[in-house]
């Protein structure tokens, strides 16, 4: 793994921001990019996807994924590169999802875990956790 993205921007991430989420399709086509609620902790980040989307399709195929996070109010952003990695286990879907509704205060929190859980079950809920292999970072206050 890299070195990692500076402490500087741990408030930045924290912040309630959508990322960027880019996936190859193949030779000569576009990739894939699509706006994404994230949650970025112990140096990398999480983010809820279904399976019946295109990007888990394509992710299970190319594993190798960009994250683009960009304030729209200042010149700060960060760029990471890295390998997906695609979970589904109880534990991670509800501790990911609970984050993400409490950083971007939406949804019913008070749902209880197996309430919570069921509906994650019915969307087809997994994790897709972005390990950094390459950082490119920029701020100017």
């Amino acid at each position: 793994m890299v070195d990692g993205i500076p402490g500087e921007f741990d408030a930045f991430l924290a912040e309630p921001r959508n990322a960027i989420l880019c996936i190859a399709r193949g030779p000569g086509a576009p990739p894939h990019a699509t706006p994404v609620w994230f949650e970025y902790a112990d140096g990398r980040f999480r983010i809820s996807i279904t399976r019946e989307r295109v990007k888990y399709r394509l992710i299970q195929r190319e594993p190798q994924v960009t994250l683009v996070v960009d304030a729209d109010s200042r010149f700060q952003t960060v760029i990471v590169s890295g390998r997906a990695e695609l979970s589904d286990d109880d534990a991670s879907l509800l501790s990911l999802t609970r984050a993400l509704r409490e950083k971007h205060r939406s949804g019913a929190a008070d749902a209880s875990d197996e309430e919570l859980l069921r509906q994650l079950r019915e969307e087809q809920r997994v994790v897709l956790t972005v390990v950094p292999a390459q950082v490119v970072t920029w701020a100017n206050d």
